[in-house]
């Protein structure tokens, strides 16, 4: 489930999400809530569907021959509050890390799992040791343990979302946006200038004064989404490829391809074969 997760986090980041939501008129607050808040349903329906899972063991399987002899980890509320410490390891790990930079994700992911590894293995080996056989309980088995460790769990996930959630707040405020601003500012004046537009006739053609467009090729404001999507439709490029720059060594800014368009050059191949 997580991987899954993780793998929305990388298509997020290549079509440049953060960079888009910031273009939106809204707080740096609320991105990273938004953010939490999809985690956190997905994490919510995986945990719903292992509930149901473990009454099923817990009643009508609760003495099946196979599970009864299995050496894993049974389904209990054990396990569950295992699942939930699981996600807050991943929301605390993982997806607070990622805000540390908005980008790079592949240390926090990597950090998360090796601790949900440890963590696993820990939750497999517990119950065989001596004293701790109740933590693989069957059925009603020492319920009430088993309710407390799952109340636990809960409470751990809760907690570590909600702290993982502030310090992600505080990091995002702290980073510098201005970077995909810079951009955009680059990719309009080259844009513009290949087409051979002046800043009149491209306002006109997006339905804005010449005033307002001049202020987005300074730097000090920038389009919201509408208008991105209609200088992109202006320029025939796709709106993503607005927010990025390329640089070549002895040439300098690349500017964006044509949609369904190719730049072709020559390149450097080094002694090992490297472009």
């Amino acid at each position: 489930m997580t991987l899954g997760i993780f793998q929305s986090y990388q298509n997020a980041r290549e079509a440049n999400d953060i960079v888009f939501s910031a273009l939106l008129p809204i707080a740096k607050r609320d991105v990273v809530k938004a953010k939490y808040l999809f985690t956190c349903a997905i994490e919510l329906c995986a945990i719903l569907l292992m509930t149901v899972a473990t009454v099923l063991r817990m009643t009508v399987l609760a003495d099946s021959a196979v599970y009864r002899g299995n050496a894993l980890m049974n389904a209990n509320l054990f396990a569950l509050g295992m699942a939930f410490v699981g996600f807050g390891l991943f929301n605390l790990i993982f997806v607070g890390g990622f805000f540390k930079t908005a980008y790079q994700f592949g240390r926090p992911f990597v950090g998360y799992t090796v601790t949900v590894f440890l963590l696993i293995g820990l939750g497999e080996a517990l119950h065989h040791f001596p004293g701790l056989a109740f933590l693989n309980a069957f059925g009603t088995e020492h319920f009430s343990v088993q309710l407390l460790l799952f109340v636990i769990g809960m409470v751990f996930c809760l907690a570590g979302t909600l702290l993982s959630y502030r310090l992600a707040c505080r990091r995002f405020e702290k980073i510098d946006l201005e970077r995909g601003d810079t951009m955009l500012k680059e990719n309009l004046i080259m844009l513009r200038n290949l087409s051979g537009y002046s800043q009149e006739e491209i306002a006109e053609k997006i339905g804005i004064s010449r005033q307002a467009y001049a202020k987005w090729e300074q730097g000090a404001t920038v389009p919201d989404i509408v208008k991105c999507s209609a200088l992109a439709e202006v320029y025939g490029v796709s709106i993503d490829s607005l927010l990025k720059t390329e640089k070549a060594e002895g040439i300098g800014m690349i500017p964006p391809a044509q949609n369904g368009k190719h730049i072709w050059g020559s390149v450097l191949v080094g002694d090992r074969g490297q472009i």
